[in-house]
């Protein structure tokens, strides 16, 4: 493996973000074009937004890292 700062090199660790509105989405977006981590999952209240924002920023990139929503399973009510 290469060592840190390189080209290509992804960070064997996973980030996790609570709250999906301007700071944590705009953090998110940060760390991948940092290439800071192989998984970065999202975190909302609403669920809903936080899979768009994970599919926002994961799109247009061909990172090998995953982004997406997580948090605890839903219960209907």
């Amino acid at each position: 493996m290469a060592p840190a700062g390189f080209p290509g090199y992804v960070t064997p660790m996973k980030i996790g973000i609570v709250g999906c509105g301007m700071v944590g989405s705009a953090s998110a977006y940060a760390l991948v074009m940092r290439d800071v981590s192989r998984e970065i999952v999202l975190v909302d209240v609403n669920r809903a937004r936080a899979e768009a924002e994970a599919n926002d920023i994961h799109m247009p990139f061909a990172h090998p890292l995953n982004v997406r929503a997580g948090g605890p399973p839903r219960v209907d009510v």
